[in-house]
């Protein structure tokens, strides 16, 4: 549950994504894809121990 608090700071500096310059868009896009893929492994790790 963690990652969804570190994404949310994050929505509230940047309401609309057309203020970001592009290279501030690729790295917050980079940012969100590495939060998301720990996200996914996290959950997958949970969903396999309790299986």
């Amino acid at each position: 549950m963690s990652h969804l608090v570190d994404i949310q700071p994050w929505l509230l500096m940047h309401p609309g994504n057309d203020v970001l310059a592009p290279e501030e868009m690729k790295a917050a896009t980079k940012i969100m894809g590495k939060l998301l893929r720990g996200y996914i492994d996290f959950t997958g790790a949970l969903i396999e121990s309790y299986s």
